[in-house]
């Protein structure tokens, strides 16, 4: 089963590389906007975060790596749902911010949501939390 987590975070990794270099490309095509930058940045933590912690993957349960995992969830969901609102709605910032998160709300709020809901499943299978719940399940059912 370990294994698989492996593959698993090899295929979230790249996909979310992958979604970044689009988003990047739409920003390059764009004119210059607040929201991009700072949208850009965060993602770019999100990755200096990510690749090191799947690269290193051991089969050994590590509350490092899931300390990590939970920061990018944290971060992630963070930057898919409230930034535009920081950013845009609340700092009064007026420029191309709002054609830039059209562009890539597809990405921002769908595809990348799905990949942290992969990485949420990741951390629930290292430390075997379906095992537990099925087992105190049959015990439940047994009484």
């Amino acid at each position: 089963m370990k294994k698989y987590n492996k593959y698993l975070l090899y295929f979230i990794s790249s996909s979310y590389i992958i979604l970044t270099i689009i988003e990047f490309i739409k920003y390059l095509l764009t004119k210059s906007n607040l929201f991009g930058l700072v949208y850009l940045i965060i993602t770019a933590l999100i990755i200096f975060f990510l690749v090191p912690t799947t690269i290193n993957y051991k089969e050994k349960v590590s509350f490092a790596r899931t300390s990590k995992f939970i920061i990018i969830i944290i971060i992630g969901v963070f930057c898919s749902f409230f930034l535009e609102s920081v950013v845009i709605n609340n700092l009064k910032y007026i420029d191309y911010s709002q054609e830039y998160c059209d562009s890539i709300f597809v990405i921002k709020n769908v595809l990348k949501v799905i990949l942290y809901v992969f990485i949420l499943i990741v951390i629930l299978l290292d430390h075997n939390v379906f095992n537990i719940v099925c087992e105190k399940i049959k015990k439940v059912l047994k009484k």
